[in-house]
C-alpha cells in the first residue's frame, strides 16, 4: 500500500505491522502448527479500502492522525459497497478465525 509496508518491521509484535505473501494455505499451516483449528479464512479489504488507507497514511504525515482520520471518515462508506464484489484487484488483508484444539 505504501513504502512503510515494505519494512523494516519491529522485532516486537504490536499489531502495527504488515507481512506480505501469506496465502490462505500458509496461514492454515501456521495455525495447525500452533495447535489451532482453522474455522474460516477470508479477506477483509479490497481495492477501495486499500486506497483509503493509502490516503489516510499520506494525510497523517501531513496533518496528523486526528485530522486525517476525520477527513477520510466519509470515504469509509465506500468499501462495504465495493470491496470484494467481483473486483480483479486481489484482497490485501487475510483474516482467519481459529480455535484452540
Amino acid at each position: 500500500m505504501d513504502a512503510y509496508d515494505n519494512g523494516p518491521f519491529k522485532e516486537i509484535e504490536d499489531g502495527g505491522h504488515v507481512r506480505k505473501g501469506y496465502t490462505p494455505e500458509r496461514l492454515a499451516y501456521l495455525a495447525e502448527q500452533a495447535g489451532l483449528k482453522v474455522e474460516e479464512i477470508g479477506f477483509c479489504s479490497g481495492w477501495s479500502s486499500q486506497k483509503i488507507t493509502t490516503v489516510l497514511r499520506g494525510l497523517t504525515r501531513r496533518v496528523g492522525y486526528g485530522p486525517a482520520w476525520a477527513l477520510t471518515l466519509p470515504l469509509r462508506l465506500v468499501p462495504p459497497l465495493l470491496d470484494n464484489r467481483g473486483q480483479t484487484h486481489s484482497p490485501y488483508t487475510i483474516c482467519m478465525l481459529a480455535t484452540k484444539v
